[in-house]
């Protein structure tokens, strides 16, 4: 929840741009519903996701999601490749 709640001050809080490269991109109704708030304030909205999938359903509802944001207004960007994640120990 404390991650939600900063994506949402950030989103909140944003004047030109968004600019989103994740993964996957699977938002809770409130964050679709900031975006669009965003998109339809004149706010420019990018998106950017992998073009292949790690995992089938994940993929499918990232692609779902991008697609309901792009009808939105929002710049949908697919880019060949993963998202590396290094963690430290």
């Amino acid at each position: 929840k404390n991650v939600e709640l900063l994506i949402v001050k950030a989103i909140s809080s944003a004047t030109k741009s968004i600019q989103i490269q994740v993964g996957e991109f699977i938002p809770t109704e409130s964050i679709m519903s900031l975006l669009n708030f965003a998109i339809n304030s004149n706010i420019q909205v990018r998106l950017m996701v992998p073009l292949r999938a790690n995992g089938c359903d994940r993929f499918y509802a990232t692609r779902a999601f991008a697609k309901e944001l792009a009808l939105l207004g929002a710049n949908v960007y697919l880019y060949d490749g993963f998202i590396n994640r290094y963690f430290e120990r």
